[in-house]
């Protein structure tokens, strides 16, 4: 019935031949789009159950209950207002059921996409705490979680952690668009905060020179950690700490150390000089230059930190060597190319914008000047 009445004859004044059918190209014989016309409207009425699959829901009409009838014609009383079709609106509706029955549970969508996606044991674990943030959900189908669902299970978490685990819930539902899973990624729809980008924070140098000193005086072996971050700008956790001696060339003419894909945050190899005053530091540790740099685990590697920082009487400062190093790159007229690929990162305007002119020139030469006594 409802696709008999898509095919309604439509009356051309001034034609011989006035009632025009526009047959569409699924039901046309030729399999082209048609539009034909009668002398009489029962002419193109009888034409419309000739098509053949008009034919085969001909004999339904017949089978239609009166309670199946009253529904269909209120059907079409709800839908006339708005101009959709019975017909689309239950092709909509079943395309719609059809998605649900395909889609994934949120658990079941973030289970997966940890498995591909976890790169790092950092990152891990803030799948792992946006995962728990939104544990009321994660039984529910994504097609039906909204922006607000999950901006009601992340209120009350500090603004840096919200938007933490809304930049995670924007990663995972924007690989379930893309498996086909989702069409839309509601949590575009969350707001992150304004972010003010405050003037970074550096260790002077004789800041620095009082944790290599105090390294130096009682704990060695963190001597070569100390000495990658502070001259080469390795990042702590992820490159200084899992450093093999392998990756480091002392000896070469060009002293180098070799940042390896795997520990690099944006997954690219890259060659890190590696100045005179590093080498002062490690030679004069006295450290075994065999397998890791940092032989400690993640938790040892924190608690001599810490101690570290309280024999030399320094405060923390979180990437504080990383960032002294490229502000005394940069006050000691280094060149920013050269710094873009000692860091890692690919944006000029950023390293000016966070480094320049945050240590003096005369701190510069102190800080590359700095050698055990």
């Amino acid at each position: 019935m409802a696709r008999y009445a898509t095919l309604e004859p439509v009356e051309v004044p001034g034609r011989a031949s006035p009632w025009q059918l526009s047959i569409p190209a699924r039901l046309s014989p030729t399999g082209k789009a048609q539009r034909l016309f009668f002398r009489t409207k029962g002419e193109a009425t009888n034409h419309v159950m000739t098509l053949p699959e008009q034919r085969s829901y001909a004999g339904l009409i017949e089978k239609i209950s009166p309670a199946e009838l009253d529904e269909a014609v209120r059907s079409l009383e709800l839908l006339r207002p708005r101009k959709i079709s019975l017909l689309a609106a239950v092709t909509t509706f079943l395309g719609d059921l059809d998605r649900r029955s395909a889609s994934k549970t949120l658990g079941e969508c973030f289970d997966a996409y940890t498995v591909l996606r976890a790169r790092s044991k950092k990152y891990a674990e803030e799948l792992r705490h946006t995962r728990k943030a939104i544990a009321p959900l994660l039984a529910r189908s994504i097609v039906d979680i909204t922006a607000p669902d999950l901006e009601k299970c992340l209120a009350g978490l500090a603004q840096s952690t919200r938007d933490s685990r809304v930049r995670r819930l924007r990663s995972v539902l924007g690989w379930a668009v893309r498996k086909g899973w989702l069409t839309t990624n509601v949590a575009l729809r969350i707001d992150l905060h304004e972010v003010h980008h405050d003037e970074v924070e550096i260790y002077t140098p004789d800041e620095v020179e009082k944790l290599l000193k105090a390294a130096m005086e009682h704990d060695k072996a963190l001597v070569p950690f100390l000495a990658f971050c502070a001259f080469c700008g390795l990042r702590p956790e992820r490159e200084a700490a899992h450093l093999l001696w392998s990756d480091v060339h002392l000896d070469d003419k060009q002293p180098q150390v070799v940042v390896r894909p795997e520990l690099s945050k944006v997954r690219r190899r890259r060659f890190v000089d590696v100045p005179d005053a590093a080498i002062a530091w490690i030679r004069k540790s006295g450290v075994q230059m065999s397998g890791r740099v940092c032989p400690f685990s993640e938790t040892t590697l924190r608690r001599k930190r810490r101690s570290n920082r309280e024999k030399a009487g320094v405060r923390l400062i979180q990437d504080g060597l990383r960032h002294s190093y490229c502000s005394a790159f940069m006050a000691n007229g280094g060149d920013v190319n050269k710094l873009l690929l000692a860091t890692g990162h690919t944006s000029a305007s950023m390293l000016f914008r966070h480094y320049h002119r945050t240590m003096t020139a005369a701190d510069a030469v102190k800080y590359w000047g700095l050698r055990p006594k």
